[in-house]
């Protein structure tokens, strides 16, 4: 089936255009296309949508001293000691540890207390995100231990029964160097919080 087309005259055409107006045209099988015209088109330029920067709100770390105890509704937390060695001991084992040679252990020592039975793993919870800082360089990779019947054992996402309280060791590798003195600080979360400690 042949569809009609309209064929205008040029000058017709223009002032269609000029004048504005709407046309509409039908085909043989009577649908209608209605155009709109309009002699001052206004475009409206909207200001692309900004997104602004969300700016989340850095909390500084709180001082932690030894001997200081951190309570929420899940752990209570005390540091009971914080120094540099070239060894890791107890009284309550007979066996310890050495470093590798040029290095030493920087130690925290904790008693972390489960105050409910949610189980939650105190390496994951109640203290996470340990960092030495010394002379400009961070130590990451820390073990948390306690000891059970004189052995040391690991933390490895363990969780503490609710009320009884464990003396957890957490240590890391620095230089040796660091027995000589300087600036030696420990940044970590406990229970979700920043604290950081001063160890010399």
């Amino acid at each position: 089936m042949k569809r009609k087309v309209l064929i205008l005259s040029i000058p017709f055409a223009l002032a269609l255009g000029l004048s504005g107006c709407s046309v509409e045209v039908t085909t043989q099988e009577g649908s209608s296309v209605q155009e709109q015209e309009s002699e001052k088109i206004e475009t409206k330029q909207e200001a692309p949508n900004k997104i602004e920067p969300v700016e989340e709100e850095v909390v500084d770390p709180a001082p932690l001293a030894v001997g200081e105890t951190l309570q929420d509704s899940k752990f209570s937390v005390t540091l009971t000691a914080a120094y540099a060695s070239n060894t890791l001991q107890s009284n309550e084992s007979s066996t310890y540890w050495e470093p590798q040679d040029g290095a030493a252990f920087v130690v925290l020592e904790f008693d972390v207390t489960a105050l409910t039975s949610d189980q939650l793993p105190v390496d994951d919870y109640a203290l996470t995100d340990l960092i030495a800082t010394y002379n400009g360089n961070t130590y990451q990779n820390w073990t948390m231990s306690y000891i059970s019947g004189q052995l040391w054992m690991y933390f490895m996402h363990t969780y503490l029964e609710a009320n009884l309280p464990c003396h957890i060791y957490a240590y890391t590798s620095v230089p040796a160097d660091v027995l000589n003195g300087g600036p030696l600080t420990v940044d970590l979360n406990i229970s979700g919080q920043p604290y950081t400690v001063t160890v010399q």
